[in-house]
């Protein structure tokens, strides 16, 4: 025992200290490529009539059927948005990495053309196949059997994969995904049309899988903010030039926040998403702010500080659309009436954040942001004089937050992923479907109607 104690102090003290990442101790594999430019394979043919005679017997170098890995199709490496200078091919790769050109960067900082990019999955409770960004994958826990009763269930349904890879690990094993709908949790709790996908007849069904999935998608937020942040603070590239329109995130003045509610539309081309966050009110007994909370557990019902209902709260989020001159991210391309107008997102945090130590941590995350962002632009503030005559000029600032993304700022950070969280966020609490239909709006596109 003597030796022991101080062992666990230190494992105890590691613990504490523990940082909020994930550590990998294994050195990842560089990602390696057999595609080659330079290669070009003639598909074989199979004619009887070219060879004399059978075609197990004709060049066994280049034989098709004992031989097939030689006409095989390589990929080559996706590429990358930063690529450093004297950056060198894998050892034994033949494909060079590249960098993003910029219309390619420019689709990339898309939320939404990255949601459709990604990989199709079949929804349980609907049987449609959809991009995996519009779904929730749901897996089965196999319960420790010293917290099993005598014939109780053995399994149980947990949410998965919701949370970034850096904060935690995805589970493996068996699962099923469904649209990201509180009312799609609800019903396939309810008809237990997940009995198909498990041969196991007794599993533990949580009532508040809905709450926990809401609040892992909360969570998840808060996470891409912090890498935004993280990101921004460690980027060694030169300071931001006086009047850079390449900004990542600025407070809105009050002005441009009541031109914005008047007139109904964002006329900023780069806007992916406006939040309105106010700092969460001190506590009436204590006289202090909540702190911020990134825990993964949910909150139990007491402890949730709910605002005072003196008022209606707002709607979630909302959208509000651009002027009709702005493109969308599609560029020159003619597309008909194929993709809808472009619109901006505008969230309350109020509503999208309840849980006060949540929005206080979001509150921090923000203003992170915009002190970096500020820090970035006084670095390569050169004064001028009419800069210098107005500087005393005291502007008002709202508590609405611009986020925006394209080509040049996707360098410095990935806006787009915390784009995505929100949205997936305003789908589950059934803000993103149009008229409640869930189904896909193929627009109104002659072309498109005709293959239908």
């Amino acid at each position: 025992m003597p030796r022991l104690a101080p062992r666990l102090a230190t494992v105890l003290t590691k613990d504490t200290n523990k940082p909020k990442y994930l550590s990998f101790t294994k050195n990842r594999r560089r990602k390696k490529s057999l595609h080659d430019a330079k290669r070009t394979v003639q598909p074989p043919s199979f004619n009887f009539r070219n060879y004399d005679r059978s075609i197990l017997l004709s060049d066994p170098k280049h034989n098709p059927i004992t031989k097939s890995r030689h006409y095989e199709m390589h990929k080559s490496l996706p590429p990358s948005i930063y690529l450093p200078k004297g950056a060198l091919k894998g050892r034994r790769a033949k494909d060079r990495p590249r960098e993003m050109t910029a219309q390619e960067r420019k689709w990339w900082t898309s939320p939404y053309l990255r949601m459709l990019s990604s990989p199709i999955r079949l929804c349980a409770a609907t049987d449609q196949f959809l991009p995996s960004d519009f779904l929730i994958r749901l897996s089965f826990l196999r319960l420790p059997p010293s917290r099993l009763p005598r014939g109780g269930p053995s399994l149980a349904i947990v949410p998965d994969g919701i949370q970034h890879s850096k904060y935690t690990v995805k589970r493996g094993g068996h699962g099923f995904h469904i649209l990201c709908l509180r009312e799609a949790v609800d019903q396939i709790l309810t008809t237990r049309s997940y009995r198909r996908t498990t041969r196991e007849s007794t599993v533990a069904l949580n009532t508040r899988l809905a709450d926990q999935i809401s609040h892992l998608l909360r969570l998840r937020v808060l996470q891409e903010l912090e890498r935004l942040a993280d990101r921004m603070q460690y980027d060694l590239r030169p300071p931001l030039e006086n009047g850079n329109p390449h900004t990542i995130i600025r407070r809105l003045t009050r002005d441009e926040f009541a031109s914005i509610k008047s007139s109904g539309t964002i006329g900023l081309e780069n806007a992916v998403a406006v939040l309105v966050v106010p700092p969460v009110n001190r506590n009436p007994i204590t006289k202090m702010r909540p702190q911020g909370s990134m825990s993964s557990m949910p909150p139990n019902p007491e402890q949730e500080m709910a605002p005072p209902k003196t008022k209606p709260l707002p709607p979630l989020s909302f959208l509000m659309p651009k002027p009709s001159g702005f493109q969308s991210c599609s560029g020159n391309l003619s597309l008909g009436g194929l993709l809808p107008n472009a619109t901006v997102p505008f969230y309350n945090g109020l509503t999208a954040f309840p849980y006060a130590p949540q929005r206080a941590a979001l509150h921090e995350l923000l203003t992170r942001l915009l002190s970096l962002e500020r820090k970035r632009s006084q670095h390569g503030f050169k004064p001028t004089r009419e800069s210098s005559g107005d500087s005393h000029a005291k502007v008002k600032h709202s508590h609405a937050f611009l986020l925006c993304s394209d080509q040049e700022n996707v360098k410095r950070g990935d806006v787009a992923a915390v784009a995505i969280a929100l949205w997936r966020l305003r789908m589950f609490e059934s803000g993103g479907w149009e008229d409640r239909t869930y189904s896909w709006s193929l627009g109104t596109d002659p072309d498109i109607q005709k293959l239908l």
